[in-house]
């Protein structure tokens, strides 16, 4: 017998489930589940054939699995008479947990006629419950159930994924009727399952569940609502940024006298620098083809090298710049979805599976944060690639607001550790320029007059490291005595 069908048996014997359509049928099954239960949607692509990823605002809805455990409900094909039905159901159940459900569950749900405003009360999720005891753990569903349950690699064994990768494989719409019925049913039960085994380790850090489910709700409105795009100066950013590219890359062809220049391809860097233009190499180790596999840093770069190698390097470096915040536009551009705001787009972010306390508005703007900040030029003017945020905007009446807690989890680590000498360092202004001082004591003045690393006591201090003299086996154990002394109750922690 076929053993992937073996497995799909072994699941089934797990737990019965009922694949129902019909109104009567469906609320029939539906009165039978008991008051603490879980729900597991199924999405396919917005259109046949289409390529949407796991996008919740723009998904079809193929299945809802409904479980407490035992009893399994499988809603196939979904159809939105069926939206009633349900939501009779969480009017009358206690609790409704899902995975990841206020990222993805919750949203399609709502899409489709199943609202959770007003049943938020009841709402309970095994992703963000496990991260609250174990988060430094996997928050996939597949290792928590893992820890919680005895289940078969269902993952593996419905989407014919592989070891390393665990959730990948098929994507339910390219599943049989069949098939998707029983991948549905078994998340379902194993998250009803997972629910509720889990309780007696989240019972110590039920106040940051609360919290947490808190991040979640918000993560969640902002998905929905989204962030303003404008559409006009986004074209205008992109048209100039390309005509900054086309000049920057014409320099470099003039300079390297190659028509066929390309300096996304590592290959013709490598020449263009080491074989054309004789760049100086310090240590290097070569590639296959022979060629530096580094490009010298700004501190050997003016060192007997020619005005022409410097020349190219400047607008080298500035084109990686360019390629870099083109492909900053291209994301905004394709995350703003075809049909939605002609005038004013919106920008909506998936946070994925992390609406947790750290991961939820982390994830949520992390397009933000890889966006370079303004820096400006002599004459106050904005460097045009730099000027890419200016593309997101915030409704009538709002504002954007970025800020960041620097350094908040040396901090946290700190205080937590009560190491005084670990504390001041936290507290000095820069814990990574106290921890250099400590150690590197022979240089722990000049670290101090140049903390950020700018200026040319760091060129020196670059130059001296890199003949060797810092990089012994004596010299990294004297580093690492001079930390333990240092920071003596961090260590021993």
């Amino acid at each position: 017998m076929d053993p992937r069908r073996v497995e799909l048996q072994k699941l089934v014997d797990n737990g019965s489930y009922v694949v129902v359509s019909r109104r009567d049928d469906v609320r029939r099954e539906l009165r039978k589940l008991k008051d603490v239960i879980s729900e597991d949607v199924e999405t396919g692509a917005s259109t046949s054939g289409g390529n949407d990823g796991a996008d919740p605002l723009r998904n079809r809805l193929l299945c809802v699995g409904v479980s407490d455990g035992k009893h399994t409900v499988v809603i196939w094909p979904w159809r939105k008479t069926h939206a009633p039905l349900l939501n009779a159901l969480h009017r009358r159940v206690r609790t409704i947990s899902m995975h990841n459900g206020y990222n993805f569950d919750q949203i399609v749900l709502a899409r489709n006629g199943v609202p959770f405003e007003d049943i938020e009360e009841k709402l309970e999720d095994t992703l963000i419950g496990h991260h609250t005891f174990a988060s430094h753990m996997p928050q996939r569903l597949s290792h928590v159930s893992s820890v919680f349950i005895d289940a078969s690699p269902w993952k593996i064994t419905f989407k014919q994924g592989t070891g390393g990768a665990s959730e990948k494989g098929l994507p339910p719409e390219k599943l049989s009727g069949e098939d998707l019925c029983k991948y549905n049913a078994a998340d379902a039960r194993i998250q009803a399952q997972d629910w509720l085994a889990m309780q007696a380790d989240l019972a110590d850090e039920l106040d940051v569940y609360a919290v947490d489910k808190e991040n979640a709700r918000l993560c969640r409105s902002m998905i929905i609502k989204g962030i303003g795009v404008d559409l006009e100066r986004r074209a205008w950013l992109h048209d100039e940024i390309l005509k900054k590219q086309a000049d920057l890359l014409e320099k470099m062809r003039k300079l390297l006298r190659r028509a066929h220049f390309y300096p996304t391809q590592l290959a013709d860097v490598r020449k263009a620098l080491f074989t054309t233009l004789g760049a100086n190499i310090h240590i290097a180790d070569p590639t296959d083809s022979g060629l530096p596999e580094y490009i010298p840093d700004d501190s050997r770069a003016a060192q007997g090298q020619s005005d022409t190698c410097g020349a190219f390097r400047r607008p080298a470096l500035a084109m990686a710049r360019r390629s870099e915040d083109r492909q900053h536009l291209r994301e905004g551009e394709n995350a703003v979805h075809r049909q939605a705001f002609a005038e004013n787009a919106r920008l909506r972010s998936n946070a994925l599976e992390l609406a947790v306390v750290w991961g939820g508005l982390g994830t949520l703007l992390v397009s933000f944060a890889i966006l370079p900040r303004a820096e400006y030029l002599k004459d106050k003017s904005v460097v045009l690639e730099t000027r890419t945020r200016e593309m997101y905007v915030a409704p009538p009446g709002y504002k954007l607001v970025y800020f960041d807690l620097s350094q908040a989890e040396l901090r946290f680590a700190a205080y937590l550790s009560g190491d005084h000498s670990f504390i001041r360092a936290c507290e000095s202004g820069d814990v990574h320029t106290a921890t250099a001082q400590l150690l590197f004591p022979a240089e722990a003045e000049l670290i101090g007059r140049d903390p950020k690393g700018a200026g040319s006591l760091s060129a020196t201090s670059r130059r001296t490291a890199s003949s060797g003299s810092a990089t012994t086996p004596n010299r990294a154990l004297y580093s690492v005595s001079c930390a333990r002394r240092g920071f003596r109750s961090r260590c021993e922690t």
